[in-house]
């Protein structure tokens, strides 16, 4: 019979008969044949499917509510809210070991896409409900800095998903008097800035982005 017709049960008692027959103890038995113990246990390996042990999945787009010229020279007390629905940010971390990981973000200047002038005061907001593991991300991003949102606990590993409202992810605009809207359209009216996330081990020092 070849080993592929081997049943589950046959399987069991060669390997049985194998550690039997090299004087390997499976089991202590009491003196009075009553009782015994046995041991249960497996190994852990290092994560080996094609899924890195420590990555980044996804994150958001922003698409925030549209605004009238008067908003871009003279500002506004009312944040803007998003319109778009977000993708969740997500994380996996696998790793055999207790460093946890930070995600950090770097915000580019707001600028007018037909023009490239800058919007000279504009704060994002972010801000996560807690993943099933209790971890959440929030953090103001200003121009031109990495901002890291959260550090894990060192203790928690798996994966992440931690979903964005829309209420807690805003853009507050200050004045910009001098900008440059000339050129500005329907089909050119864009205003954005590029993000740049990092997710970093929880022992790294550095926020710095990788693409920058």
């Amino acid at each position: 019979m070849s080993i592929k017709g081997i049943s589950l049960g046959a399987v069991a008692v060669l390997s049985a008969s194998a550690l039997l027959s090299t004087g390997v103890a499976l089991a202590d038995i009491n003196p009075d044949k009553l009782g015994g113990t046995s041991t249960a246990e497996f190994a852990v390996i290092p994560n080996t499917d094609d899924d890195a042990e420590l990555q980044l999945i996804s994150v958001p787009n922003f698409i925030f509510s549209n605004v009238d010229s008067k908003t871009i020279y003279m500002g506004t007390d009312t944040p803007l809210t998003v319109s778009n629905t977000l993708d969740p940010i997500k994380v996996q971390d696998y790793r055999m070991n207790n460093k946890g990981w930070t995600l950090s973000v770097w915000r580019s200047a707001f600028s007018v896409r037909s023009t490239n002038s800058k919007l000279s005061s504009a704060e994002l907001q972010i801000g996560t409900d807690a993943a099933d593991n209790g971890t959440s991300l929030n953090g103001t991003i200003p121009e031109g800095e990495s901002n890291p949102l959260s550090t894990t606990s060192s203790a928690t590993h798996g994966d992440y998903s931690m979903e964005l409202r829309s209420e807690n992810n805003t853009l507050e605009l200050g004045s910009t008097p001098d900008a440059d809207l000339t050129g500005i359209d329907e089909t050119n009216g864009t205003i954005s800035a590029d993000l740049t996330w990092t997710l970093l081990p929880g022992d790294s020092n550095s926020f710095a982005p990788a693409l920058k």
